[in-house]
Parts: C-alpha cells; structure tokens; sequence
C-alpha cells in the first residue's frame, strides 16, 4: 500500500471504523469521546467542559453524565457546602474552557457533517 496519510482510502476506513459498534455501546466514536469526557470530568476545573459534550453521545452520554454528577455532588449532611460542582467547577466566564469548548464542538459539528 502507498501507506500515505489522508488518502481517500484512508478517509473511508476511518469513517468505518469511527462508525463501526463497541461492546460498552455506541459507536468507537461515541466511545473515544466518552472516554474524553471522563477524563475531563475528574478535574472540577474540567468537569463542566464534559458534562457539556456527553449529551452528544447518545448511546452512553445520560448514564455517564449521570455518573459524573453523583460522584461530584457533595456527601449529604452537614458536609454540603464543601464539594461538588458548584463549588469546584468552572467558574463563570472561564476563557480557556470556553474556548476549548468552542473548539471541540466544531470539530464534532465536522465529524456530524461527514455523517461519522
């Protein structure tokens, strides 16, 4: 093979493959961001960023939002006001996660564009 990169050849077997199932669910697409997301999700700078993307899978993205939710919502008791995302999450106005924000739900809006 010419091994070249970006080749037509090569478009179309990543576009399968970014289509093809995986046993968690979905498609390996939807998986690679779900696993983006939990990444993102274990920083509370980060955790808003995620809880912003995983609605865009739907094959996984309400039981993992879900999952991030509880596990960042504060014990109950006197221990409330201590943790969980409002207190830890992205402040209002936060630059450098709206824009990687911006960034990452263009290039979703291109995979969505070349029917990935």
């Amino acid at each position: 093979g010419s091994g070249a990169v970006g080749g037509s050849s090569n478009a179309a077997l990543t576009g399968a493959v970014l289509r093809r199932p995986v046993a968690q669910g979905g498609s390996q697409a939807e998986h690679y961001l779900v696993e983006y997301c939990c990444a993102l999700a274990t920083r509370a700078a980060t955790r808003q960023l995620a809880l912003r993307y995983l609605p865009h899978c739907s094959t996984r993205g309400a039981a993992v939002m879900s999952q991030v939710l509880r596990a960042s919502a504060p014990p109950p008791g006197p221990w409330a006001g201590l943790g969980g995302v409002a207190a830890g999450g992205v402040a209002e106005g936060d630059g450098a996660a709206d824009a990687e924000f911006i960034a990452t739900y263009g290039a979703l809006g291109a995979c969505r564009a070349a029917g990935l």
